[in-house]
């Protein structure tokens, strides 16, 4: 597992790498636009930096380690570093556009839900009973979605920004995982089901549940969602290799793959639609896509780069992620045809 991929998430979707044989004369076939300036980063003397989210603003937030802690970066190129009260383990996941972030902190081992303010401010919280709460996506009214643990599941939830608890489960699961959250209140993840499969959920903003998976699929595992409701994640065919899915919001479903590639992992998708991610070439190297709304690939690394992991896209099409340039060597980047520091 790439140091840095979010921990609990990886026991049941997959972080495969993916791949394009064929790169240079899909590069061709795709329209760059405008050229994209890449800007690295990262936080002084750590083993590693982590870019996990990036909001309407530019503003970047994700961790840096080890042991794990928090950042931002504002858009000056500021690097502000935070912790919860424990002062290790701090794992942002999250950004609004006011700047909230929502994450968790696992200093004492049990894991903690946290939402830290603009001006600082770091609120604990955990689900009443649980065993360990799960902080994963905050949309603009400071809703936060994710996941606890109690002494027989793990449980879904939405937190309001009263502090008010909303629990649930998708029926018939034994384990329902919340990722993501947006304007709209729309939730998106995966559960398991008693024989161990994995599916898709959306949830509706008056608690309504509609269940998917793809066709053929061992495992199919949301990762995001935009104001629409469209959904983007990957699942995993019987051969174990992993591919792009588009949930429409009539529920249609579109598969896809990086030309070229022996797995596909889309991490993002913005208000537009673009679906970002990154993909394994076949030869243990991984790459960055963006997947526009037509469906054409346009395929990307950082300058000087083994791998490129790209994690977060902003409503202007700016990417955040991390890239390496040895082993376990990763820093940060940010990609944008606009000027930043």
């Amino acid at each position: 597992m790439k140091v840095g991929q979010t921990k609990v998430g990886c026991m049941f979707g997959t972080t495969s790498r993916t791949a394009t044989a064929t790169m240079v004369a899909v590069m061709s076939l795709v329209a760059i636009g405008s050229a994209q300036t890449y800007t690295t980063f990262e936080l002084p003397n750590a083993e590693f930096t982590e870019p996990w989210a990036i909001n309407s603003a530019g503003v970047i937030v994700g961790y840096y380690g080890r042991p794990d802690h928090g950042f931002l970066r504002e858009t000056d190129g500021t690097l502000v570093t935070f912790d919860g009260p424990l002062q290790i383990g701090t794992i942002p996941q999250a950004i609004n556009p006011a700047g909230q972030i929502a994450g968790y902190y696992t200093g004492d081992t049990v894991p903690h839900g946290f939402l830290r303010e603009p001006d600082g401010t770091f609120i604990s919280f955990d689900i009443p009973g649980s065993s360990g709460t799960f902080a994963n996506g905050i949309n603009p009214a400071g809703k936060i979605a994710g996941f606890y643990f109690d002494s027989t599941r793990i449980h879904a939830f939405v937190r309001t920004r009263e502090g008010t608890f909303n629990t649930f489960d998708v029926d018939g699961s034994i384990y329902t995982l919340a990722w993501a959250i947006n304007p709209a209140g729309q939730v998106t993840g995966d559960y398991i089901d008693p024989s161990l499969r994995v599916h898709g959920f959306l949830r509706e903003t008056n608690g309504t549940l509609a269940t998917f998976e793809i066709p053929g699929s061992t495992i199919t595992f949301p990762r995001a969602l935009n104001p629409a409701g469209e959904v983007t994640g990957e699942y995993s065919d019987t051969y174990g290799h992993s591919h792009g899915f588009l949930r429409k919001t009539d529920g249609s479903l579109i598969t896809f793959d990086a030309p070229g590639s022996v797995d596909t992992n889309p991490t993002a998708i913005n208000p537009a639609g673009q679906v970002i991610g990154n993909y394994n070439d076949g030869n243990s190297h991984t790459h960055g896509f963006v997947r526009a709304t037509n469906g054409i690939f346009t395929t990307f690394d950082v300058p000087g780069s083994i791998d490129t992991y790209p994690q977060a896209i902003s409503p202007a099409g700016d990417i955040t992620g991390s890239y390496s340039i040895g082993i376990l060597e990763f820093s940060g980047f940010l990609r944008s045809s606009r000027k930043h520091h």
